[in-house]
């Protein structure tokens, strides 16, 4: 299965990253997307079809009450790319600590 992932970036602005000396795309709407292709197995294709309808249970049953309501793969894998994305950007926030222990838990102490 081919899974491709779109992201807003801004093509006007970069926000200088807190200490790190790098710089980073502006996360600003109205930005410009960037579309990355990734390959996986239809094994994990079938098992995150399963988590997204979790997850999308879960919301009804919540009643919309989750960070971006019903999840399709797509939608799954672009909420944890948008949360991977915080242990630079947001190192102290909640969605940055979480997949910064994930990240540390498969040996990438970043």
């Amino acid at each position: 299965m081919l899974v491709l992932i779109s992201r807003q970036v801004s093509a006007l602005g970069i926000v200088h990253d807190r200490g790190l000396g790098q710089t980073l795309p502006d996360m600003s709407e109205g930005g410009t997307m960037r579309r990355i292709e990734i390959e996986i197995s239809e094994a994990e294709a079938a098992l995150l079809e399963q988590l997204a309808a979790r997850c999308s249970e879960i919301n009804k049953e919540r009643e919309g009450a989750t960070s971006h309501g019903e999840l399709t793969v797509e939608g799954l894998i672009t909420m944890l790319t948008e949360d991977a994305a915080t242990v630079i950007r947001r190192p102290g926030s909640w969605e940055g600590s979480n997949m910064h222990t994930v990240l540390t838990a498969h040996g990438y102490d970043v």
